[in-house]
């Protein structure tokens, strides 16, 4: 049986999962999926963080690299420009 720190931890666990869950909706609602798709690779990242920090692994240089590579290509596919411009394409109101 869980003593009083793991139901803590459990709950805790529940509640920020849930949370989360709540946001990733909203921000699927609100967002194009193409800007948070890159976004979810992410996790890999912060993963490989939760390894260092929890468990003092250092990761070996291809994690690393594969960290920064993960990083680069959700910030070039969420800031870089669609292509679309308002307006353009569109035939105008009768």
């Amino acid at each position: 049986m869980p003593d009083a720190a793991a139901w803590r931890a459990l709950v805790a666990t529940g509640l920020l999962g849930g949370l989360a869950a709540i946001a990733g909706t909203e921000a699927a609602a609100r967002a194009p999926v193409s800007t948070l798709a890159p976004i979810e690779y992410t996790g890999l990242v912060w993963a490989l963080l939760f390894d260092v920090v929890l468990f003092a692994t250092v990761p070996g240089w291809r994690a690393v690299a594969g960290g920064v590579t993960i990083l680069a290509a959700a910030l070039i596919a969420t800031l870089a420009p669609t292509g679309a411009r308002p307006g353009r394409g569109r035939t105008p109101p009768a």
